[in-house]
């Protein structure tokens, strides 16, 4: 019989099997691709600075924040040593810190990086190590502290130039730590004679189990408000203060401290007390950054929630994927949120930063800081991507302080300098009598 041109069955089978593989071969290498631009994409979301660095301390790859924030493109990076990232005069240092970072000696590096143009960045640097690649290498994340910076100096600001008596003291022993000029010159003691001395040490307190009254109050409740005491100054003259101690972080953590706050209620009708909580928080990769991240669609359905969310308010991501974004928001401002979410959509590329209340697992309330940008026509992302964070300790010493601005602390009546604002403010034209 002659062979028709039919082609034999196993054959058939054979060039099937190739041209299928080779589709599954295509389709895992575009999977892999894919998966690859949403990482480097992810990354590129956040505000932390990512390096990748091989053994040789050679950088191999950073996110779009390195270039925004210092001013290079990456070929001027990728490649290069780290240390270019830090000033001149101290990159020795920079290069000792890393080298305690890896030997568990130091937990964070607080070497500034320098811009492009020369400008100083404050930021706080972790590693970890890992792998990119096959090869051994070191995730760096470094954290811009600029804010923070700004906060610290304007806490020192406060703490040295107040109105009030203010001191950074341990716990558990009251030994001085800090004290400001006011407590200095209002109990006659040189700054020599207190720090490092415990109260007990100085013979500060007129009644010792005072120290002991204020101590107890403040492992119940957490803080310790409002409680009398006689204080005596180095030329043994009595003063009667109305005292309020609060935890303070310092860098040393085994050593819990607190602020104290100390108004002279014997001379003083009033008082300015200024206090800013200085933020230390180590920081690690993408899920340890304090900034919660999420995408919503056009709709305002909730697409994509970090994991840290549960660290911070609770939830686990699956429990608000496809929920609408104002199941978490407060009542009263589901409003303004609304009004900010419709406003986004208006603009490819529209950020807008936003104050509300979020609501945690628990059905307790926080307030939160938020960054939101339209990223709807963005193909990697496809909706409003947007960052958060909890201020709510901020907010209540921020009102606080406004409050004691304004208020007499003893009656919490409205104080002098309340009326004469007030007296400025109405001192016009159309106030004039007739």
């Amino acid at each position: 019989m002659k062979n028709r041109g039919y082609k034999p069955l196993h054959f058939e089978k054979q060039e099937i099997v190739v041209e299928r593989t080779r589709d599954e071969k295509t389709i895992l290498e575009n999977d892999v691709e894919q998966v690859r631009e949403n990482y480097n994409n992810f990354l590129d979301s956040t505000n932390d600075l990512l390096f990748v660095i091989d053994l040789k301390g050679e950088i191999l790859h950073i996110n779009k924040t390195v270039t925004k924030r210092l001013g290079y493109i990456e070929a001027d990076l990728i490649g290069r040593s780290v240390l270019q990232v830090y000033p001149e005069n101290r990159r020795e240092e920079a290069e000792k810190s890393i080298e305690d970072i890896l030997a568990a000696d130091l937990d964070v590096s607080s070497v500034p990086f320098i811009t492009k143009n020369g400008l100083m960045i404050p930021v706080e640097t972790s590693l970890v190590r890992g792998e990119w690649n096959g090869q051994p290498v070191l995730f760096g994340v470094a954290k811009d502290i600029s804010k923070q910076k700004k906060s610290e100096e304007k806490f020192t600001r406060a703490f040295q130039t107040g109105g009030v008596l203010m001191a950074i003291s341990s716990i558990e022993e009251g030994r001085f730590m800090d004290v400001n000029e006011t407590f200095i010159n209002t109990l006659d003691f040189q700054r020599a004679d207190v720090v490092g001395k415990s109260a007990n040490e100085l013979d500060l307190f007129f009644d010792p189990e005072q120290r002991e009254k204020i101590k107890k109050q403040y492992e119940t409740f957490g803080s310790a408000h409002g409680i009398e005491v006689v204080l005596k100054g180095k030329d043994n003259k009595n003063h009667t203060m109305l005292v309020s101690v609060d935890p303070f972080e310092t860098e040393n953590q085994d050593l819990p401290c607190w602020l104290t706050t100390m108004v002279d209620i014997s001379e003083r009708k009033r008082i300015e007390q200024k206090v800013a909580a200085s933020e230390a928080k180590h920081k690690a990769m993408i899920n340890n950054i304090s900034d919660v991240i999420t995408i919503i669609d056009e709709k305002g359905i909730v697409k994509y929630k970090s994991a840290n969310i549960e660290k911070w308010f609770g939830w686990l991501p699956q429990e608000l994927i496809n929920t609408d974004i104002c199941l978490t928001v407060h009542p009263d401002d589901v409003e303004i949120v609304l009004k900010a979410f419709h406003a986004l959509q208006e603009k490819d590329g529209l950020i807008k930063n936003l104050e509300y209340r979020f609501k945690c697992k628990d059905g307790n309330y926080k307030d939160i800081e938020m960054t939101a940008v339209n990223l709807l026509n963005d193909t990697n992302i496809n909706g409003i991507l947007m960052n958060y964070k909890d201020i709510t300790e901020h907010k209540k010493i921020a009102e606080k302080i406004l409050f004691l601005n304004y208020h007499d602390v003893l009656t919490g009546l409205y104080n002098r300098r309340f009326y004469e604002k007030e007296i400025i403010r109405m001192d016009t034209e159309d106030n004039l009598p007739i």
